[in-house]
């Protein structure tokens, strides 16, 4: 390995996913500065956010044709995870707001310390096991965001404009998502 890389060699996958990040947090911010008042908004603001941290640093280990120092590699994998976890309860809280709020709780702090609390008792050891450090937490955010998106669904039945806009929401989502890790 050369010490200097010219920026030519690197892999189309290294710049989708800078870009990914890139664009998820100017539209995450850009809906943000014109409805900061709105919580739906705020966790949107967050989910760009930290998709913005996420995707750059997967760009960093998982286009390499070659190793990383295990310190360097610990440090991206554990960050990115955060920005995951933290992206998987904002989603949740996000989905409790959008397009109509689901009830008189704000969940959206509770679960957003929740699951970082989960990144940090991950990074203490005091979850060791990789099923359940990691792969669990998403699979519950999954089974979450999938859970809310029906209420949604349910509750905006009798309001059409209400329920385009989670379908547009839910199509984006899932198609970017889908996208994003083919």
């Amino acid at each position: 390995p050369r010490p200097q890389r010219p920026w030519g060699d690197f892999p189309v996958d290294f710049w989708v996913q800078l870009v990914v990040g890139l664009l998820a947090w100017t539209i995450a911010a850009g809906v943000w500065s014109f409805r900061s008042a709105d919580p739906a908004a705020r966790y949107l603001l967050v989910c760009g956010f930290c998709t913005l941290l996420f995707a750059p640093l997967a760009a960093v280990y998982s286009t390499r044709e070659l190793a990383l120092p295990a310190q360097q590699f610990r440090w991206l994998c554990d960050f990115n995870f955060f920005g995951g976890a933290v992206y998987a309860g904002a989603m949740m809280a996000l989905l409790w707001y959008y397009p109509r709020r689901l009830g008189r709780l704000a969940p959206g702090p509770p679960v957003l310390v929740l699951y970082a609390a989960w990144w940090l008792a991950q990074q203490l050891r005091l979850l060791d096991d990789m099923v359940l450090a990691r792969r669990s937490l998403v699979f519950v955010a999954l089974l979450g965001t999938f859970w809310l998106a029906t209420l949604q669904w349910r509750r905006s039945r009798a309001d059409p404009v209400a329920r385009a806009a989670l379908q547009w929401f839910l199509l984006s989502w899932v198609v970017g998502i889908s996208l994003f890790s083919m």
